[in-house]
């Protein structure tokens, strides 16, 4: 076998490892560390396919397994039967001035970790966690995108959990 058929065999396995890859890597939990690795969230699906996330600062549990979602009005609740179909992230680290304060210069330095997210039985409803992560705090919001069939929502009850 010359060298060029053997790189052209090789190929295809690699690209096939690389997406066995990354499917597997959407089923485990995703983690995200503060900019200084004090903190670490952790995201993930319950048995029941519920969003859910825990806060760790060092050895010591800040927030404990805490499920998201939302009971929504004329429509089914949006909380279990989910599955992730994406996942980014970042870092940011810059500096901004405010106008008036005790701290003219602010900095701003955080790692983000979003999350895409979709029910499996119908409607088939997608939205996406945005976590934001400092060295002192934690943020996270629900955006949800233009999809076929879900153009408006009442939210009733938010199920979002800080245990």
């Amino acid at each position: 076998m010359t060298k060029t058929n053997f790189i052209l065999l090789l190929l295809p396995l690699l690209a096939l490892s690389a997406c066995q890859e990354h499917t597997q890597g959407t089923d485990s939990p995703l983690r995200l560390a503060s900019p200084d690795e004090q903190a670490e969230l952790t995201f993930f699906l319950t048995e029941n396919g519920s969003a859910a996330y825990r806060l760790q600062y060092g050895e010591e549990t800040i927030i404990d397994t805490s499920t998201l979602g939302f009971e929504l009005k004329e429509a089914p609740r949006l909380q279990q039967g989910l599955e992730i179909t994406g996942q980014d992230s970042r870092s940011v680290n810059d500096q901004w001035e405010m106008p008036w304060g005790e701290q003219r210069v602010v900095t701003n330095q955080y790692n983000e970790l979003a999350v895409e997210l979709q029910e499996i039985p119908k409607p088939k409803r997608r939205f996406r966690m945005v976590f934001r992560l400092y060295d002192d705090g934690l943020g996270f919001r629900y955006e949800f995108p233009e999809q076929e069939g879900f153009t408006e929502m009442v939210v009733m009850d938010e199920l979002t959990q800080f245990q």
